[in-house]
């Protein structure tokens, strides 16, 4: 029982240490992620209009950070 009591203010502190290490994680995570998204799409757009200039293209796309998703593609089905 006095195990209990003494350990108790040192449960809470953990846990208290442990919200606040990842609330930290989540607010960098969310940062890094808005400046790599910003980043990626004003370097894109000045390499693509450097592009489209070189080879008279009004916009070309270009992506930096390349996330690979999956892409469901429906299946052509031939009509004979």
């Amino acid at each position: 029982m006095i195990f209990k009591l003494i350990s108790f203010p040192f449960w809470i502190l953990s846990k208290i240490v442990k919200l606040g290490g990842s609330s930290l994680k989540l607010f960098l995570t969310l940062i890094f992620d808005l400046l790599q998204f910003l980043v990626s799409h004003l370097i894109g757009a000045i390499f693509g209009a450097i592009v489209g200039l070189i080879f008279g293209k009004k916009h070309v796309g270009i992506r930096l950070f390349n996330h690979k998703r999956k892409h469901h593609r429906k299946l052509l089905h031939s009509h004979t």
